[in-house]
């Protein structure tokens, strides 16, 4: 349904920012 797809995006996105934040937080150490 488009929820589910709606939802898969948001998890993804989630995700990503998740990845982008540990990544700039192992540069600051």
């Amino acid at each position: 349904s488009e929820a589910n797809v709606a939802f898969d995006q948001a998890e993804n996105r989630m995700h990503t920012i998740k990845a982008v934040m540990v990544a700039t937080l192992g540069d600051w150490d």
